[in-house]
């Protein structure tokens, strides 16, 4: 299974992308990817299911958090910053938490 990717794309673009993990017993599953263009567009485009609650948090180890709306335990977007969504800038290694009152219920790894 392919957890972790990183991989440069055509026309100057990286894409980073993770399948996220359920933590202490929570059993949902999403995946993560991450569009860096060379004009300096991001993209973050969200997949989570089995998720409870109705907004989750998106979170890196560097302090940046968005929020999602979650609907009958799926939460999905597709996020632009050339759209005005400030999307951090994430690299390879960079750990991401799905977060519901604090509590990190999901969690994976940047390749």
């Amino acid at each position: 299974m392919i957890s972790d990717l990183l991989s440069p794309g055509p026309l100057g673009k990286s894409v980073l992308s993770t399948n996220l993990r359920g933590i202490a017993g929570y059993t949902g599953t999403g995946s993560i990817r991450y569009v860096r263009h060379s004009n300096g567009e991001r993209i973050l485009k969200i997949s989570l299911c089995g998720i409870g609650g109705k907004i989750v948090d998106i979170c890196d180890q560097k302090a940046n958090t968005l929020s999602i709306n979650v609907l009958d335990g799926s939460a999905k977007a597709q996020l632009n910053s050339r759209k005005g969504t400030d999307i951090p800038e994430f690299e390879s290694g960079d750990i991401i938490e799905i977060r519901q009152n604090s509590d990190i219920i999901l969690s994976g790894t940047f390749g």
